[in-house]
């Protein structure tokens, strides 16, 4: 399981000082054996007020365990993509995420932070799938003569 998701898990049960979890935090990305987590943990302390961690990883852990996300991102009426690192590509849904047709993006030398492991071809991708989306389908292709 990434940081971010242990970490998320941590704080519901966790009570304490807010200052003490972020640096926890930032030393457990400091120290994780992911693409790029010293990287983004570097950053961490000057993008984020330690007193709203609790109050967004609260809501990531509800929303997953009791909201229906799963189901929820499978009837978006649009072409989806889940993009995940090289090193995530063990995570137990993705048969399930390609199976209803989302595009799966795995972004290779990376963890669980592409935009810090390999922006370029994270930027790839997404333009990639953009361009696919607004190519137009045999529905809407206007009939030739």
């Amino acid at each position: 399981m990434p940081c971010s998701a242990r970490a998320a898990r941590a704080v519901v049960t966790r009570k304490g000082d807010p200052d003490q979890f972020l640096e926890d935090f930032i030393a457990r990305n400091w120290a994780a054996p992911y693409y790029s987590s010293p990287l983004y943990a570097t950053s961490v302390r000057y993008k984020v007020r330690a007193r709203a961690v609790r109050g967004i990883f609260e809501s990531m852990v509800d929303l997953s365990d009791n909201a229906d996300l799963m189901d929820k991102f499978l009837a978006l009426p649009l072409p989806c993509m889940f993009m995940y690192g090289q090193q995530n590509k063990t995570l137990s849904y993705l048969p399930h995420l390609a199976s209803n047709g989302v595009v799966l993006a795995e972004i290779p030398c990376c963890g669980h932070f592409p935009m810090y492991s390999n922006a370029p071809e994270m930027w790839r991708r997404i333009a990639a799938f953009q361009a696919l989306a607004n190519e137009p389908s045999p529905a809407t292709e206007p009939a030739r003569a």
